[in-house]
């Protein structure tokens, strides 16, 4: 597949690697996927709060379950095309911002044995 992107002129990401069919509501959720996410604007002076909200609101718009610490964002995902799917909309959505250069950093938790979700890392790491 990477060798034929190289051919393909006038496509988009969405298309050439997330097609329509993989992203529909009604893909088959086996997994939740836990990650964290960070989205890092480079040459846009010293503060970056306004792209981190803007990346943020995309990443919510793309239907993921979101949840902004301070030093990253942490996402939920039915499956790792749409997490992809929806960092790739709000890099875009950087750019689109004046951005020229996008730092992005993603790390994956994902179980094929159980649910996975936010909330239960967090009380699996804080419960007696």
């Amino acid at each position: 597949m990477f060798g034929e992107v190289l051919f393909i002129k006038n496509r988009s990401f969405e298309t050439l690697f997330f097609p329509k069919t993989l992203i529909s509501s009604k893909t088959k959720i086996e997994n939740m996927l836990v990650a964290d996410v960070s989205i890092i604007p480079i040459g846009v002076g010293e503060s970056v709060s306004k792209f981190v909200k803007k990346a943020v609101e995309e990443l919510k718009n793309a239907g993921l379950k979101v949840e902004v610490t301070a030093m990253s964002t942490v996402v939920e995902a039915e499956n790792a095309e749409k997490l992809f799917y929806a960092v790739q909309k709000a890099r875009e959505a950087v750019f689109e911002m004046g951005a020229k250069r996008v730092y992005t950093i993603i790390r994956i938790d994902e179980r094929k044995d159980k649910e996975l979700s936010i909330e239960g890392k967090k009380s699996a790491v804080l419960k007696d």
